[in-house]
């Protein structure tokens, strides 16, 4: 929910996968860098991160439409997981774009949503292990085991 609030896409628009083995990297800071979860801590521990690389992967997505259609960049904006330009009436899925902005240097700062502008965050979602658990298909490690 984090990144597709701050890259302007639905739920719907977002595959969820787990993060392999590594606590280096995916490690939790508010359980000494433990890849794991606990204490309603990750959320906690995901806001900014998870926040910025969604909006830097947005900023990214607008700056290679910007250059694709040479245009400024702060004259396009990004809905629905498209980058639209306005004045033009063009716009472009994220998709068609992701190579583009792949090559282009990842900014250092990027601006996060205001909380008045959120869509998502502060809104139910359904959980998407619900699903999965009710069918028997492994979501979790907790859901991982032997039957008898």
């Amino acid at each position: 929910m984090l990144i597709a609030e701050e890259l302007e896409v639905a739920l719907s628009q977002v595959r969820l996968e787990h993060a392999p083995p590594n606590e280096k990297l995916y490690g939790n800071p508010l359980l000494g860098g433990l890849q794991a979860t606990g204490n309603s801590n990750a959320v906690r521990a995901a806001w900014q991160p998870l926040r910025q690389a969604g909006a830097t992967a947005r900023v990214m997505l607008i700056a290679a439409a910007a250059k694709r259609w040479k245009v400024d960049p702060t004259s396009c904006h990004a809905e629905h997981g498209e980058v639209v330009h306005q004045a033009s009436a063009r716009r472009i899925k994220y998709g068609a774009l992701a190579g583009d902005a792949a090559q282009l240097p990842v900014p250092e700062k990027v601006a996060l949503k205001r909380p008045e502008d959120f869509k998502l965050i502060g809104t139910p979602a359904k959980r998407w292990t619900h699903r999965a658990r009710s069918t028997e298909r492994p979501s979790m490690a907790s859901t991982f085991g032997r039957r008898g």
